[in-house]
């Protein structure tokens, strides 16, 4: 699964994936240092078939924003 970010200037982005119980099984931590378009592969390879859930949080500092997604991990 791929996400697109546009961004207006730097900021962290924080990447966390749960299982359809809500325990985290994934978690990593990018810097964004430039303005534009950024894509990301959300990290899926070494997880089972299953639903999951993968939180993306953007910190800015005094502005953070933050976007949940569900995921259905095909065999």
């Amino acid at each position: 699964a791929m996400v697109n970010l546009t961004m207006d200037g730097p900021a962290d982005l924080k990447i966390r994936i749960f299982d359809i119980n809500g325990k985290k099984i994934e978690s990593f931590n990018h810097t964004l240092n430039n303005a534009g378009a950024h894509t990301f592969r959300l990290p899926l390879n070494n997880l089972d078939a299953g639903l999951y859930s993968a939180m993306i949080i953007l910190d800015k500092g005094n502005n953070s924003f933050q976007q949940t997604y569900k995921i259905v991990k095909m065999h």
